[in-house]
């Protein structure tokens, strides 16, 4: 068994309106995921409540904030792996997915370690990332999510 374990960080599944057809997405700027989309988020610091490293991220990677959007709702979480050639892991996220809704007058702007972000239809999100595995199923259970919170409104 190593003795190693996985780090721990927070995405966000930001809609641009209750319709749910577009979500915000960053072009990492550094490694390991340098030149890749995905949801803006980041590391959770030592000490950090997960909500607030959420908010946090958020603000660091778009400038948005918390007056400029819904509640952060946390919704699941996924593994973010890359294995070398043999198999071995190098690197190992467990990612803690939230979700939002942007108000209307939300515009973010690229920052931080985010080269670029824009708002991606849910429907094109294969342009976004080939490999779209794990994007897409966070987008998926966020759209979940918010459809089952709809019915109980």
């Amino acid at each position: 068994m190593s003795a190693q374990r996985p780090g721990v960080g927070v995405g966000i599944v930001l809609f641009r309106d209750d319709t749910l057809r577009e979500t915000l997405l960053v072009r990492r700027g550094k490694a390991p995921s340098e030149g890749q989309w995905a949801p803006p988020g980041g590391r959770v610091e030592w000490g950090e409540a997960l909500s607030a490293a959420a908010q946090r991220e958020l603000h660091e990677e778009t400038g948005l904030d918390g007056s400029m959007l819904s509640p952060l709702h946390l919704f699941g979480a996924f593994d973010a792996m890359q294995r070398d050639t043999r198999g071995q892991a190098t690197f190992h996220y467990v990612l803690v997915e939230f979700t939002a809704i942007a108000h209307a007058d939300a515009m973010p702007v690229a920052a931080d370690d985010a080269a670029e972000c824009r708002w991606w239809p849910v429907a094109a999100l294969h342009q976004a990332q080939p490999q779209v595995g794990t994007l897409a199923e966070a987008v998926r259970q966020a759209q979940t999510w918010w459809a089952v919170q709809k019915r109980f409104v």
